[in-house]
């Protein structure tokens, strides 16, 4: 079997690369082309030099801007997607299947499964008309995401989300829900270091330095504190936040982009980890960071409330008097523990990533009989 992979539009694995993400984000397809009869081809939207990025016989690459020429401007290269299939659809090895990596480029699947006659997969990892909605964009944007949620959702054979509030929004967009499924996030393993052996007065948060992100609320919560506050990402926002930090006498320092690989090593240093975004999808970092045994903070949406229970495998971000709570953390080992084990419990339940790719080989067998 060969599964068409589409990445998200205007994203390539030197994209990935350049984040830190690739080893994490292959990691699913990786272990899938080990252990299964299944090979697959990834659809990017970079230049030849993509192809030199994954060395597994199981992945083949075909970068769009190889084949055409990229334009400086966005909208011209929104266009020229469409003609991609009809481009590239000879070049592609015999396969069974075409997924989408998210819902933003489903048109260039949509294209692809009319021409090749296969089953399409959609995946995504978050709402983007959600997004936009709360991120109040023009009115035209919203329409585009809605439009194509609705389009993908008619012509896909599978549609998944990552959340059950996804699921319910989707479904409140599409009208429908006999192809929509719940498709979780993995984590690849349990990561375990002693609580005793890590940082007491550090508090670790990770994501892209932007407005979502709400890293001014975090900054807010350890003013005038004996706590460091270490982010890891990097973003438009870096100057504003340590000038707010530095407003606000938080001790912040930023750690800039780190690898996922590093990243995972990291999280087993700190025994707090913090995530004070405006809203997510399923998020990853949080996710992480319970799975290498961090207790985690939260602000309450409602994609955390799916994830933590209050109190008991973690906590929302309810008040500004939160480092109180952190202190007496500190002052009760046992109760740290307690959370700590109840977090690991939840990622073995529902995230592991050998759970997530027996749903994944579920799906594919479904959608080709």
């Amino acid at each position: 079997m060969n599964v068409i992979l589409v990445f998200t539009f205007g994203v390539s694995l030197k994209d990935w690369l350049e984040t830190g993400l690739l080893s994490r984000e292959i990691k699913l397809y990786e272990e899938i082309a080990e252990n299964e009869n299944i090979t697959f081809t990834f659809l990017t939207f970079g230049d030849k030099s993509d192809t030199e990025l994954i060395q597994n016989k199981s992945i083949s690459v075909i970068p769009i801007y190889q084949y055409i020429k990229k334009s400086k401007n966005t909208y011209v290269n929104f266009i020229k997607s469409f003609g991609v299939p009809f481009l590239i659809k000879n070049k592609i090895p015999k396969s069974h299947l075409i997924k989408t990596n998210q819902l933003f480029g489903s048109w260039i699947a949509i294209i692809l499964k009319k021409l090749l006659k296969i089953p399409l997969f959609i995946r995504t990892g978050f709402n983007p008309y959600e997004f936009k909605v709360i991120e109040k964009k023009a009115y035209k944007i919203r329409v585009f995401y809605f439009l194509l949620i609705k389009l993908s959702y008619i012509f896909c054979d599978i549609f998944t989300v990552t959340s059950n509030s996804d699921k319910k929004n989707i479904q409140n967009i599409s009208k429908k829900s006999e192809k929509l499924f719940l498709h979780r996030n993995f984590i690849t393993n349990l990561n375990f270091k002693k609580y005793e052996d890590r940082y007491e007065y550090k508090i670790f948060s990770v994501g892209r330095l932007i407005d979502q992100k709400n890293f001014k609320k975090l900054i807010e919560l350890f003013s005038d504190s004996i706590f460091e506050v270490n982010i890891a990402g990097d973003g438009p926002d870096r100057e504003d936040l340590l000038n707010y930090a530095e407003k606000k006498n938080c001790n912040l320092k930023l750690l800039g982009q780190i690898e996922n690989k590093e990243l995972l090593k990291y999280y087993t240093n700190y025994k707090f980890f913090f995530s004070t975004s405006n809203y997510e999808g399923n998020p990853k970092a949080l996710l992480e960071a319970m799975a290498s045994g961090c207790i985690v903070f939260t602000t309450k949406n409602k994609n955390s409330l799916e994830i933590i229970e209050n109190n008991k495998n973690g906590f929302f971000i309810e008040s500004n008097s939160i480092s109180n709570k952190v202190e007496n953390l500190l002052q009760n080992p046992a109760l740290a523990k307690k959370i700590i084990e109840n977090g690991y419990e939840t990622i073995r339940k529902n995230y592991l990533i050998e759970k997530i790719i027996e749903d994944e080989i579920r799906i594919y067998n479904s959608l080709i009989g």
